[in-house]
């Protein structure tokens, strides 16, 4: 056998290994999806039951990160950005929402569901939008988190779902691929090709990110928790 064609099967080999790695391992090309809205801009798919990077992420039949609604659960709704989302480096179990729902279900003797209706970048006004379609689901209390570069965020309904790599409406067909133009080329090749002043201001942005949440809590029934 040539010595090309060993070296084309020991190539053929690695891609294959790799491929079955990012898949099985880390959960390439089973990221969370998302849909344009003409009301609240986007959402994140329903009906989703993803591993990525290790972690659960679920979303419902009415695009909440929460397990399916239980019409005899009390019912409080988390709404708000990235921050309450947890996105995919967090677990299912480790979102503050899950969390929350299992201490008050335990404390108060009831199932307690904290629904969380969320995703990157939305501010009150996807929030409000969202919940002008869907309603309020029953709810006994409304618990809006919005990091400060959000809570005055405007809509604009930019074509972003399917065009930005942050927000797929479809998974990769290889592993190897989403890795590269997601990961490798944005970080580590486009970024060469930045200036000194929009790498500058790209900085400035993701400070501003990082800066203090907002927790705003606000009745919907008069008799929370009854």
């Amino acid at each position: 056998m040539k010595k090309s064609t060993i070296i084309f099967f020991v190539f053929l080999l690695f891609v294959i290994v790799v491929e079955i790695g990012l898949r099985n391992y880390f959960g390439f090309c089973d990221a969370p999806l998302s849909q344009t809205s003409d009301k609240y801009e986007y959402v994140f798919q329903a009906n989703q039951n993803r591993y990525r990077f290790k972690n659960h992420v679920y979303y419902n039949e009415v695009n909440m990160r929460s397990e399916n609604i239980d019409a005899k659960s009390i019912k409080v709704l988390g709404l708000g950005d990235s921050v309450i989302n947890g996105g995919v480096l967090t677990d299912q179990d480790s979102i503050a929402t899950t969390i929350l729902s299992k201490e008050l279900s335990l404390v108060l003797a009831k199932k307690v569901q904290i629904l969380n209706i969320s995703a990157g970048s939305w501010g009150p006004d996807n929030c409000n939008a969202f919940l002008d379609e869907k309603g309020t689901f029953d709810s006994k209390l409304i618990i809006l988190v919005a990091s400060s570069h959000d809570a005055h965020d405007i809509m604009d309904f930019k074509p972003i779902v399917g065009i930005s790599s942050a927000f797929p409406n479809k998974q990769y067909k290889l592993a190897i691929f989403e890795l590269f133009d997601r990961y490798i080329y944005p970080k580590y090749i486009a970024k060469s090709f930045k200036t000194p002043q929009e790498s500058y201001n790209q900085s400035e942005g993701i400070k501003k990110m990082v800066q203090d949440s907002i927790l705003v809590l606000k009745p919907c029934m008069k008799n929370q928790f009854n």
